[in-house]
């Protein structure tokens, strides 16, 4: 009789643990999710959006605008020949970091640039409402200049940065 309590006692308390907490339930676990694709490309129209390339993508832009036709659009054909083009190559170092180098045909600016995700749009716990990416350029003009003026290596020297909020 006494092992019969004893074998009993062990099966009730084992029976004890093998059940779950009802709290649990109810607590369930939400994952962090990330806004995507807020703009479908790096570029809107003469602009940096916030979306960068992916770890390891390789992108090249080509950006222009035509000239004016004139009244001799034929001999312009069609503002082709007097378009400013931008050349471009990103690189995407993580999802959140990219760098490139790029070249326009007005006064033929080579620069280089870094951008960076620093806040991203969430949902989720301790969800972001907004989305911040940090963009730096340094840009060299290239043309000649026509004032008749020495100009220094630094005097061809510009520097952007901007803030782009979403």
């Amino acid at each position: 009789m006494k092992y019969l309590a004893i074998t009993l006692c062990l099966f009730i308390s084992q029976l004890g643990f093998a059940q779950d907490d009802v709290f649990d339930l109810l607590e369930v676990k939400q994952n962090k999710e990330y806004a995507y694709a807020t703009f479908k490309a790096t570029q809107l129209v003469n602009s940096a959006t916030n979306e960068t390339p992916g770890a390891g993508v390789l992108q090249y832009i080509i950006a222009h605008r035509f000239g004016s036709f004139g009244e001799d659009y034929l001999y312009n054909f069609l503002g082709l020949d007097n378009a400013q083009i931008r050349m471009q190559l990103d690189y995407g170092i993580t999802d959140r970091l990219n760098i490139g180098i790029g070249r326009s045909s007005v006064f033929k600016v080579v620069d280089s640039f870094v951008k960076f995700r620093t806040l991203r749009q969430s949902s989720g716990p301790s969800p972001m409402p907004i989305s911040l990416t940090l963009l730096s350029s340094v840009n060299y003009r290239g043309a000649r200049y026509t004032d008749g003026v020495d100009h220094l290596a630094s005097d061809r020297l510009s520097y952007h940065h901007q803030a782009i909020f979403t």
